[in-house]
């Protein structure tokens, strides 16, 4: 699976993701990866083409489906707020949470692989 953190669109994600899937099993196809998340393949092909985003439910229920641990759910329903939300106060905060993430999870990144040198 492709690390949740070096994306900032949830879309773009999803692609890779079912790139992934499909390059370990050529049979593997959009619906296979619909009926994985637990969406329609209508649905789910209708999410990744258009310039719509998703609810935060959706967006909760995706991450669980993915396998996502929690902190990766997180990040994954706060890229969706940062580009989708409904309004431009929430859109902000998201993006602050985003960046915030990521901070945290470069500073985990060092202090596991340098802890020795600490």
């Amino acid at each position: 699976m492709p690390s949740i953190y070096n994306y900032t669109d949830f879309k773009a994600f999803l692609i890779d993701e079912m790139q992934e899937r499909s390059l370990r099993n050529k049979r593997y196809s959009l619906r296979a990866f619909a009926r994985d998340l637990n969406f329609s393949n209508s649905r789910l092909s209708y999410i990744l083409n258009k310039s719509a985003g998703i609810s935060l439910d959706t967006a909760r229920k995706m991450a669980k489906s993915l396998g996502l641990s929690d902190m990766e759910r997180e990040y994954f329903v706060s890229i969706v707020q940062a580009n989708y939300g409904r309004s431009k106060k929430l859109r902000l905060a998201a993006a602050e949470r985003v960046n915030s993430q990521i901070k945290r999870r470069n500073f985990k990144l060092f202090k596991t692989n340098f802890s020795g040198l600490l």
